[in-house]
């Protein structure tokens, strides 16, 4: 397996005249974290998208005369607290898959930067 800094050294080795090449390099091995959580980023948003049709059909279910508008606005409700705690659990996985990616990237790159700086100091 290939020590940090030869990490680093070959992802900008690789490539050298794309940055986000270089950083794209950088997250190998992180792919399906990353992927996880964008997947858990878009359903934890899903309350977003939902409460603009929820707030319409409480306001049709207000404004008809007829007994079925009460339960219409219970059902919303309902569904919006059931998104609303969701969103809890899919922001705890979105963070935790996120960080555990972006900590090992930077615990990378900073080793070997701190190598290099060693070296470096022991020359002058």
């Amino acid at each position: 397996m290939d020590t940090l800094e030869e990490i680093v050294q070959q992802s900008y080795d690789t490539h050298q005249k794309n940055s986000f090449k270089v950083l794209i390099h950088l997250y190998k091995g992180h792919y399906i974290k990353l992927l996880l959580s964008a997947v858990f980023y878009t359903i934890k948003h899903i309350p977003a998208w939902v409460m603009p049709i929820a707030i319409a059909n409480v306001i049709n279910a207000a404004t008809i005369k007829d007994g079925g508008g009460i339960r219409t606005i219970y059902i919303n409700a309902i569904i919006m607290v059931i998104l609303v705690l969701q969103n809890i659990l899919t922001n705890y996985y979105h963070t935790k898959y996120n960080s555990i990616a972006i900590r090992s990237v930077i615990r990378t790159t900073r080793f070997s930067y701190q190598k290099i700086a060693g070296i470096i100091h022991s020359l002058s």
